[in-house]
């Protein structure tokens, strides 16, 4: 028996089937992680690429800003986004927070790093250029990861905005 151990202890033959055994799965996990950034990235650019789109759709609709064609904005950047699971949350805010964004009675505002202030039109604001009708989209979306643990990528909300002047 002690013969045989020895024996045992000193051959190497499938040495290699158990390293690549180890070696293979090690590379599969990280490959594994790979793909779930990856998503998340693919999901941030299509969330963002929404975003420019329904800001391009709100200036196009300018001269025709209603609270009907500000849903049919919002419904557009959820549809253009493309992603699985719960819509993106969109939100549509003009100048002072206003919610609905109307064509008719508008008031003009400067743009600040929180939100906007108003002013009056064409007025010179104090972080440079001019006072105007501005319309701020932002969309944001919980990201769920598939491989990568939920403390590293979970509840991840994405958040991606565009102001755009219409005055």
């Amino acid at each position: 028996m002690r013969a045989f151990l020895q024996r045992l202890r000193r051959d190497e033959g499938g040495t290699a089937a158990i390293e690549f055994a180890l070696w293979s799965a090690l590379f599969f996990a990280v490959v594994l992680v790979a793909l779930d950034f990856g998503m998340y990235r693919l999901y941030q650019l299509r969330l963002a690429s929404a975003v420019e789109e329904g800001a391009i759709l709100s200036f196009n609709m300018r001269g025709t800003l209603s609270q009907d064609s500000g849903a049919t904005v919002r419904n557009y950047v959820r549809a253009s986004a493309g992603l699985p699971g719960t819509a993106p949350i969109v939100t549509m805010n003009c100048n002072v927070g206003t919610a609905n964004c109307v064509s008719v009675g508008r008031t003009c505002a400067c743009v600040r790093a929180t939100g906007f202030t108003a002013a009056p039109c064409a007025t010179a604001c104090p972080a440079g250029g001019t006072a105007g009708y501005y319309l701020k989209l932002t969309a944001s979306y919980i990201y769920t990861p598939v491989i990568v643990p939920n403390r590293w990528l979970s509840n991840r909300a994405m958040r991606e905005s565009a102001v755009v002047r219409l005055q």
